[in-house]
């Protein structure tokens, strides 16, 4: 027996249907756990289909429900049958109002005042025209549904001032729609039948979708139009994000200008006007799909001659997929694929998915899989630095699949990029929903939006990512003969320009070992920076020595390397950098006292603050040419990478898109030596206790060998991956050496 949860009366009535309708065929149980959701407001509708008579059971309150209810008899007060039918479905109808937060009295089969007085509030927080109380077959509908009525968190006014007024004026057609303050399918359904009513299309012919009727009937508007059209058009720009001020059935100014802004985003003719390209994008995620990309992707190889078509259409970008699927399609990029590509004046994104068509297959494992996967792929055919990996999503994810699975694989997906050096951007193809969720968490740069599908949920009620790189709205051929290719045509906003060139990847060590270089530099202070061009230090990996930075009085000291990134020749040059914090010196006995009193006793973190201070004068004079910035030192220089990069996630720092990797640093303590009151000491009890929340976990990665016993000291910001040495030795010093690291030829 199932112990009561959540709303007691919720748990009543899923207690109640279970018993009346558990054995019946095709009935599905409802949870018992007191908390409304879909599966109970099922439970309830296939009870009204039992109690109705209809044999084929669904989830959906649809036609054929709709027409055996009207049939039975729409229910009001006085006039409900009290055969044991009537009394089942008073008591469903009340169940239903428990579920939605309306209070009907007493969850019994008789329909009293009370009863009607729930239905009342429900049409009149919808907005209906109509208050009288009866259960129209609408209303019934709208109780068997999880969508709210009221105004929830995070709700806009402005959008529920919108749904009422659809509803109140459009009800007959799109049905009773969410009125909670959230642009969402429902909302979009009920502005296409709005649309489709104001065009005069008959009721009977009106559909939930943007048809060659609707198109044909979309008015061209313009500053001086008025009449419904301009308040329709007005919502579709708000649901967009552009509020052109107060609704209106004027065309002006204010219109305008939110027009044009929208145009602008949408890469559409900026003139203001509310033409038809202008209409279908504020509608639906294809927009007008009759229009002409610079963009477009593709599963077929692309050799010169098709190359050359393409370029002839008026392409200068083609995404192709990096890798093949078991069993599958050979769409992966073909040998001197690529050269054929850029020889035909065209540039090129890669696309990563092996499957991707199933809820079941994002989880964080796969995640790190995948960019693993991604990474090496992408090395072997040559995409330099800073190319952006379109990871697929390439089905109708709901709000749960992109909470419960989708977020942790991309998490997981984009730490372990940023693990491998951060050398390739993520991006994320899929629904609306899907890239704008993944890259508001950070996980992706830019985004590819699958618009072509525009009947999955997530192109529905959502507006264009504001970070769209590529928008895919038609699959066309191009070109004849043997320059014949069939390819999707993507809509490309110029945040990405794919690639042109290649970088020959091989003998290149990895990621990891190139800061474990650059950690060992960092305490040879005979190495020349670039300013004696002739003598200039490069660290393994094409690391240059850029900056020795040095300060006496506390024994600070730090390098800059910082590595060239390919740019269009016009732009100005663009550096990753790299900067290498020394550990402690122990012939310095100053340098030796600095670091004791900092790390273990939390006193004066003098070096700390040297750190900060450079990188700060870093960002701050070099800005326009980072394109990312890594930390990194060992033992004391490891310590305060953490604490540098930890500024930074805590926003002490400007924020660079950065990364942190450490070896056998010592960690962040609690202890206090006397009298220290000091700020310092503040700042590590907030990021211990940061710390345990994972706050850094995905941007400081700390490496060290199990039985360094200067390295077991403290708590490490970020994750710790511990390793056993290759070989035993003797003494604190050999398993504290950074050659120790190596011998394990870390990845």
């Amino acid at each position: 027996m199932a112990e009561t949860q959540g709303d007691p009366a919720v748990f009543e009535v899923q207690k109640w249907v279970n018993s009346e309708y558990g054995n019946i065929a095709g009935f599905q149980l409802a949870p018992l756990n007191g908390k409304t959701g879909w599966s109970t407001v099922y439970a309830l509708t296939r009870a009204l289909q039992i109690e109705l008579g209809i044999m084929e059971l669904a989830d959906e309150f649809g036609v054929t429900t709709t027409a055996k209810y009207k049939q039975w008899g729409e229910m009001s007060l006085g006039n409900v049958p009290t055969d044991a039918k009537g009394k089942a479905i008073v008591k469903i109808l009340k169940g239903a109002m428990y579920c939605k937060g309306y209070n009907p009295g007493k969850f019994d089969d008789v329909f009293d005042e009370k009863t009607k007085n729930a239905v009342v509030s429900l049409q009149k927080d919808v907005a209906l025209p109509v208050t009288d109380g009866k259960v129209y077959d609408y209303i019934f509908k709208a109780f068997l549904t999880m969508d709210a009525y009221r105004l929830t968190p995070g709700g806009d006014a402005k959008i529920r001032q919108i749904q009422q007024d659809l509803n109140n004026k459009y009800y007959k057609t799109s049905g009773v729609q969410p009125t909670d303050g959230h642009y969402q399918a429902g909302t979009n359904k009920a502005l296409v039948f709005g649309l489709q009513t104001e065009i005069g299309i008959p009721a009977d012919a009106q559909r939930d979708r943007v048809g060659p009727a609707t198109k044909a009937g979309l008015p061209i508007l313009k500053v001086g139009s008025s009449g419904r059209f301009v308040t329709l058009f007005q919502y579709a720009l708000y649901f967009n994000g552009y509020d052109s001020g107060s609704f209106s059935t004027t065309y002006n100014a204010n219109i305008e200008s939110a027009v044009i802004e929208f145009q602008k985003f949408a890469l559409l003719t900026e003139n203001g006007v509310a033409d038809k390209s202008t209409w279908l994008s504020t509608l639906v995620s294809t927009g007008d799909p009759d229009r002409k990309g610079k963009a477009c992707d593709c599963i077929t190889e692309v050799t010169f001659e098709r190359g050359k078509a393409l370029k002839a259409a008026g392409y200068t970008t083609v995404g192709r997929y990096l890798t093949n699927v078991p069993g599958g399609l050979n769409k992966k990029i073909k040998p001197g694929e690529l050269q054929n590509i850029f020889e035909a004046k065209l540039s090129v994104f890669p696309i990563f998915q092996t499957n991707g068509a199933k809820a079941s297959y994002f989880n964080a494992d796969q995640g790190k899989s995948d960019a693993k996967a991604a990474y090496d792929a992408a090395q072997e055919y040559g995409f330099p630095y800073g190319t952006t990996i379109y990871f697929a999503v390439d089905f109708d994810a709901y709000g749960t699949d992109i909470k419960d699975n989708i977020l942790p694989h991309f998490q997981a997906l984009h730490a372990q990029m940023l693990e491998l050096g951060g050398y390739y951007k993520v991006g994320v193809y899929g629904a609306r929903n899907v890239c704008i969720q993944v890259s508001e968490k950070g996980y992706a740069k830019t985004s590819f939006v699958s618009g072509m599908s525009i009947k999955f949920s997530g192109n529905l009620g959502f507006p264009l990512p504001k970070n769209w790189a590529f928008d895919q709205i038609s699959t066309i051929t191009v070109g004849s003969g043997s320059g014949a290719i069939e390819i999707d045509n993507n809509i490309k906003s110029d945040r990405d320009n794919g690639v042109s060139i290649k970088e020959d990847n091989r003998g290149t060590i990895s990621f990891t070992n190139q800061l474990l270089e650059m950690s060992r530099n960092a305490y040879h202070d005979e190495l020349e920076t670039d300013a004696k061009p002739d003598k200039t230090f490069t660290s393994p990996g094409g690391w240059v020595l850029h900056q020795k930075h040095r300060i006496d009085n506390n024994g600070f000291d730090a390098f800059v390397f910082r590595k060239k990134m390919p740019t269009d020749l016009t732009q100005t040059p663009k550096y990753a950098y790299t900067v290498a914090f020394r550990g402690t010196q122990k012939e310095e006995l100053n340098d030796i006292l600095e670091d004791l009193y900092s790390v273990v006793g939390n006193f004066g973190g003098l070096q700390s603050r040297s750190a900060i201070d450079l990188v700060k004068k870093l960002i701050e004079t070099d800005y326009k040419m980072i394109t990312h910035m890594y930390f990194t030192g060992h033992s004391l220089g490891g310590y305060l990478a953490q604490w540098v990069q930890s500024e930074m996630i805590d926003g002490t720092l400007p924020w660079t898109d950065s990364f942190t990797v450490t070896f056998n640093a010592p960690g962040f303590n609690n202890y206090k030596l006397p009298m220290n009151f000091s700020e310092f000491q503040k700042k590590v009890d907030y990021k211990l206790s940061q710390n345990e929340k994972h706050k850094y976990d995905s941007l400081i990665i700390n490496h060290r060998i199990s039985k360094d016993g200067i390295s077991e000291f403290g708590s490490k910001l970020g994750r710790l991956n511990k390793y056993e040495a290759k070989q035993e030795g003797f003494g604190i010093e050999y398993y504290h050496d950074l050659k120790r690291f190596n011998e394990l030829n870390l990845k």
